[in-house]
């Protein structure tokens, strides 16, 4: 048999041995059995029952399957490295250096309201910083009645609103005044994976931030922090970008930044660069500049660290046929023409994203998990042979794997969480920018 052709049968072998360990097992460990297409041996397969029966901190024993859609899914078992719970603060402490900026976790109360508020990271990042005690939601507002449930029972605001786009002048009035005031305004019309719109976006996303930017100017929050894609400060919408820039200095009553930051420099293995908008009242703080974190340039943190596992499977694995399924190949082809072993790293590969695009694929980090991918159950991970799980697309975000279970109680399936997730906010790069803030506008004791 020719080499190529023996390399094609090999390379279908072991796909086909994934697609059987997947399906009976849920997740293949690292270091499991290398027969193609046969049972695990007798120790990884006792090791995997043992580990598959602990709990995960804050998760609970794992059941053994779980409905989706008429079909059996198995359920994936925490893996070895993330059964020592989950990232700490001291982790990420390095990349972060919150020690600089320290804040009190006594004092006044820190007034806090959102815009497109999704799952709200702020709040989340605030109350990993130790301040949850003093932070007082004043307000959310969201478009999706789903979110909306999950901010009133997760983070309990005063004030629950829908579409920006619905609201007055007179609305915006009646809001209380806030300290800090944030907004994720929506990306998709500026997003390289998106048509590219910008302001002709035809679900009227691309003019959200005319609505924001109402709100800075009627009521003059002492300081707010804008986040979203990278792609909105590259050449095709640049104009746009220092419009907006434009419009947020014009009455001159605040101090305008911003700069693009990567959640893989702060620690968090996923690929996400982000632009974020910093805007502080004049009147409330000290007349010296911004002093933006300062990204490590070091690798992040290991992605073996977040695979904890769970029970949020959203997918099994691809059908034999289906492009998923050819993607897979594809991607486990060129990892290894590169030299590198899928059994032994951490690469992850985007199957979702469709035949004509080869699959993108990373080693030790994954792409940038967004709306879609979340939805559709982020990165297939090669070293464990599935899909990422919720829980471990929250962890990649640095929220709370809790929050599955909140969503869960308030009537929000996994999918739904997933692209929830991939709307997110990492909190590890805003919680440095937020304690700046803070002490800029002296609210840090």
């Amino acid at each position: 048999m020719p080499d190529v052709a023996l390399q094609d049968e090999c390379l279908k072998r072991y796909v086909q041995g994934v697609t059987v360990r997947v399906r009976q097992h849920g997740v293949a460990f690292p270091g499991a059995t290398a027969i193609v297409g046969g049972p695990p041996r007798k120790k990884a397969r006792a090791q995997q029952k043992k580990m598959s029966a602990a709990a995960l901190p804050g998760i609970g024993r794992q059941p053994k399957k779980q409905k989706k859609g008429g079909k059996r899914l198995a359920a994936a078992a925490p893996t070895r490295e993330g059964s020592v719970g989950p990232v700490t603060e001291a982790e990420l402490e390095p990349y972060l250096k919150m020690r600089a900026f320290p804040c009190a976790r006594e004092g006044s109360v820190i007034r806090v309201g959102s815009d497109c508020s999704g799952l709200d990271s702020v709040v989340t990042a605030l109350g990993q910083m130790g301040l949850g005690n003093r932070v007082r939601l004043e307000f959310v507002h969201d478009k999706d009645p789903r979110c909306r449930d999950f901010l009133f029972a997760v983070h309990k605001p005063r004030e629950v609103g829908g579409d920006v786009q619905d609201r007055s002048v007179e609305d915006i009035e009646d809001m209380p005044v806030v300290d800090l005031y944030t907004a994720g305004f929506p990306c998709q019309p500026w997003s390289p994976e998106g048509k590219g719109e910008g302001r002709e976006d035809q679900q009227g996303r691309g003019r959200i931030f005319e609505h924001v930017a109402k709100v800075i100017e009627l009521k003059s929050p002492k300081s707010f922090l804008l986040e979203n894609v990278a792609a909105l400060t590259y050449r095709a919408h640049r104009k746009v970008f220092d419009k907006m820039i434009d419009t947020l200095k014009r009455s001159g009553k605040y101090f305008v930044t911003w700069r693009v930051l990567n959640a893989m420099h702060f620690g968090i293995p996923q690929n996400r660069p982000r632009v974020f908008i910093v805007g502080l009242l004049r009147s409330a703080g000290r007349p010296a500049g911004f002093g933006w974190p300062k990204p490590h340039r070091r690798p992040p943190l290991p992605l073996t660290r977040f695979l904890c596992g769970g029970a949020g499977v959203l997918r099994g694995p691809p059908g034999v046929g289906t492009v998923a399924h050819e993607m897979l190949k594809r991607g486990l082809g060129a990892i290894r023409e590169e030299g590198g072993n899928p059994r032994t790293t951490d690469y992850s590969l985007d199957i979702w994203a469709g035949r004509k695009f080869y699959p993108c694929r990373m080693a030790n980090r994954v792409p940038c998990i967004t709306r879609k991918r979340g939805g559709e159950g982020g990165s297939f991970i090669t070293s464990v042979n599935r899909l990422l799980t919720v829980e471990e697309m929250l962890s990649l975000q640095g929220l709370p794997t809790s929050h599955r279970a909140a969503a869960h109680r308030v009537g929000i399936s996994d999918r739904i969480l997933g692209q929830m997730v991939g709307n997110a906010i990492p909190t590890n790069v805003i919680k440095p920018v937020l304690a700046r803030i803070l002490t800029w506008i002296g609210k840090h004791e």
